[in-house]
């Protein structure tokens, strides 16, 4: 009986990320990178593996280098397919513009320090690190996949409706979900397709305006108190309560 179905979010600590995204960046390779190509580096955290769909989101930043020579690729993640993204990255000629950096206990403080957060997967639940990244102020521009993103980013939005172009939204940006086949060789074709070209026009686009990513940042704070620790607390007391 969908009238006994009670929905509550995943919660966020958002206090706790923001205190750790103030931490110091201890490399200092890395520390130069975020802090020498401001308003330039886009991220993406999450683990290399088919869901998460990073082979489009690098496909797509080569074409973003052409409009943008100084834009950098930096993501956040170890898994099973990095021997065959870096294949790609080479393939792509990017090994000085993509930078693997691989996985952090905290990665909020290389979070704060990037201009815009790309969620690239190709399904989710809810999709945590989007919520991980709002709270470290960043802009957003993800797929539209099932399910989560378009719940966090257009709440207000037709939940199953679906889109073949950029949908600017209340909290962020919204792209298709990228053409795929699960098993195909990643650098067997590198040929951009048309929504991998969507994702590098949404990605430039935000780039290059400055007052739209400030405004996106200023909604992604607003938008992460929904998913705050003490909401979520009093949605599960009420909940026991109600029962």
């Amino acid at each position: 009986d969908a009238e006994k179905i009670e929905v509550i979010y995943n919660a966020c600590d958002i206090e706790k990320i923001q205190k750790m995204s103030n931490e110091k960046i201890e490399n200092e390779k890395i520390y130069e990178l975020l802090n020498n190509n401001s308003g330039k580096i886009i991220m993406n955290v999450g683990r290399l593996t088919y869901q998460k769909g990073q082979k489009h989101l690098i496909k797509a930043f080569k074409e973003v280098k052409k409009k943008i020579p100084a834009a950098k690729l930096v993501i956040l993640g170890k898994g099973e397919l990095e021997r065959d993204l870096r294949d790609l990255i080479k393939e792509l000629q990017l090994e000085e513009d993509v930078i693997l950096l691989g996985f952090f206990d905290n990665p909020y403080k290389y979070l704060k320090r990037a201009d815009i957060f790309t969620f690239s997967s190709m399904f989710e639940g809810l999709g945590n690190i989007l919520l991980e990244a709002m709270a470290c102020g960043l802009p957003i521009i993800s797929t539209d996949c099932e399910y989560g993103p378009r719940e966090i980013i257009a709440p207000n939005s037709n939940l199953k409706g679906h889109i073949n172009d950029i949908e600017e939204d209340e909290y962020g940006i919204l792209v298709p979900v990228c053409e795929d086949v699960k098993n195909k060789n990643i650098i067997e074709n590198t040929k951009l397709t048309e929504k991998e070209k969507i994702l590098a026009r949404a990605i430039i686009e935000l780039l290059n305006n400055n007052e739209k990513r400030k405004e996106y940042s200023k909604k992604s704070l607003k938008r992460i108190q929904f998913f705050s620790m003490e909401k979520n607390k009093k949605e599960w007391e009420t909940l026991f309560e109600k029962i």
